[in-house]
């Protein structure tokens, strides 16, 4: 049997199989993606981090840090770090997204300079 899967005017032809909604988004990582035609926002499933090797200095006590404050705030909030090359950026990024799973929290990266109006109302559909 066919189903009709409606996206603002587009009409996709799906079966149900295909469909697999969800009331909340799944723990795991996710990146932000634009479909080229539709200018469209959607969340791509990515690889699970892992750390390889020792964590040196405050990796953990500062992921913890973040995500605490990140769980003790009431809106939406997000956390952009910055920094000289080399000073753990990344590790402590796939530390805090390790954390957060643990935690049944989902993870997006964004990793592309996404802006306007189109994505910041994306972002705030996305009511976890």
């Amino acid at each position: 049997m066919a189903y009709f899967l409606k996206s603002g005017n587009t009409f996709r032809v799906t079966n149900k199989e295909q469909m697999d909604l969800h009331d909340h988004l799944p723990t795991g990582n996710y990146t932000v993606k634009q479909d080229p035609m539709t200018k469209q926002f959607y969340l791509e499933k990515i690889d699970s981090f892992e750390i390889k090797g020792k964590l040196y200095g405050n990796t953990t006590r500062h992921a913890d840090r973040i995500l605490n404050t990140f769980k003790d705030r009431g809106l939406s909030t997000g956390v952009m770090l910055t920094g000289e090359k080399g000073s753990g950026k990344t590790l402590l990024t796939k530390q805090i997204s390790i954390n957060a799973a643990l935690e049944g929290i989902p993870t997006i990266v964004i990793n592309a300079p996404w802006c306007g109006d189109n994505f910041n109302s994306f972002m705030q559909t996305i009511d976890q």
